[in-house]
């Protein structure tokens, strides 16, 4: 099983490959539900 599949068997919303910048900016964009997913999956 994948990670991010077993992340979210257990109800652990996975969010990847979000832009960086301030930490606190990132915090209240996924709050406000505007956090953009760049859907960076690691492939190995």
């Amino acid at each position: 099983m994948h990670a991010k599949q077993l992340f979210t068997s257990y109800g652990i919303e996975v969010i990847s490959g979000a832009s960086s910048g301030d930490p606190k900016t990132i915090v209240k964009n996924w709050l406000n539900g505007t956090l953009i997913s760049g859907g960076n999956i690691c492939g190995h």
